[in-house]
């Protein structure tokens, strides 16, 4: 995971450093910061004190003994500001001395590094973090991704409505009698927007061939399609009832969510704009049928016309769903739990 640590002040780089050294099982931190402003007073050539727990190779432990400075820069850092924490590691001996960067030691940097080591050859150690080691420790830790807001930004986060993220926090158990309950008091109308996609697949309906071209995906059903049929229909697929139920409101909650989803509204235009930049090429070809294609072409155009408009329909849909879908399982009585198969039991 790439990640940018531009937005964050000095004085937050190093609280994030601080957090993460914790994370890792440091022990002992100090903070040398000296003050509870942004600003410091000098650190005297390390931002932290700390001592890690280490293990020998035959399961002795010991304390190592740890000075970190950490290093904010947008650009490569230069030699010149290693030298407060060489020198003060040199006069106080700790077991490690440890370079935490945001970004990256310039060349120079490293070569004098180098020197050091080769022509003082000092009691400690030197460790050095770069961005690419700093991104490895804290991919895997969510708390300080999203302290520091470090995490890709997603888009659709700030677009969840707050029935939906109850619903994915809480993780109601519902069978398909509570289910329905909630849908029988929908209106036919929207039932079909909200459920309409999951109709079809619990379904399955079969279609008679076209004769004209024409007809309309409903004109050429061959089988019933109805809310009745669907609810008598997923009574009989050989799921759990627990599973199918679940399964029904998830499916149709992100189908619900993604149509509404107003960040896309850019890349829903684009492809539309694509396919009529190909319809116009094909019309170019040879033996095109012109008729067809610049009705294609008209149909996309008012498509394009209409994106945001009907991005904003579905936000409604959307939210409709999220406050007489989801709100009525969110506040129905838990299902019993001892009448459900075993693999729901938990046991130590």
């Amino acid at each position: 995971m790439e990640m940018s640590f531009t937005h964050l002040l000095p004085h937050e780089f190093e609280g994030l450093c601080y957090d993460l050294l914790q994370a890792l099982g440091a022990e002992k931190l100090n903070w040398r910061k000296g003050s509870s402003g942004p600003s410091s007073p000098s650190d005297q050539g390390r931002d932290i004190e700390c001592v890690f727990p280490c293990r020998t190779v035959g399961g002795d432990t010991f304390a190592e003994r740890r000075f970190v400075e950490c290093k904010h820069y947008n650009s490569a850092v230069p030699p010149r500001e290693l030298a407060g924490a060489l020198a003060w590691a040199s006069s106080e001996r700790p077991d490690v001395l440890q370079l935490m960067v945001s970004g990256f030691l310039s060349n120079p940097a490293k070569e004098h590094l180098e020197s050091f080591i080769r022509n003082n050859r000092p009691p400690f150690r030197i460790i050095v973090w770069e961005r690419p080691q700093l991104e490895t420790y804290l991919a895997r830790n969510s708390r300080l991704l999203r302290k520091y807001r470090l995490a890709p930004i997603i888009p659709q986060a700030d677009l969840l409505h707050p029935l939906h993220i109850r619903y994915l926090a809480e993780r109601r158990i519902f069978g398909l009698d509570t289910l329905f309950r909630v849908l029988d008091q929908l209106s036919p109308s929207e039932r079909e927007d909200f459920i309409g996609d999951v109709v079809y697949l619990i379904l399955q309906p079969r279609y008679r061939p076209p004769r004209t071209g024409n007809e309309s995906y409903a004109e050429l059903l061959a089988d019933r399609v109805d809310y009745e049929t669907f609810r008598e229909k997923c009574y009989r697929v050989p799921v759990e009832d627990l599973f199918l139920a679940a399964a029904i409101v998830d499916y149709s909650l992100g189908v619900s969510f993604r149509h509404a989803d107003i960040s896309r509204a850019d890349e829903i235009k684009d492809t539309i704009q694509g396919f009529i930049a190909f319809c116009k090429r094909r019309m170019e070809e040879e033996g095109s049928d012109q008729t067809r294609l610049q009705g294609i072409i008209e149909r996309n155009r008012r498509e394009l016309d209409e994106v945001d408009e009907r991005l904003e329909h579905n936000r409604q849909r959307y939210e409709l769903f999220c406050e007489r879908v989801l709100l009525p399982l969110l506040e129905s009585p838990p299902e019993d739990m001892s009448l459900q198969p075993e693999f729901t039991q938990f046991s130590d």
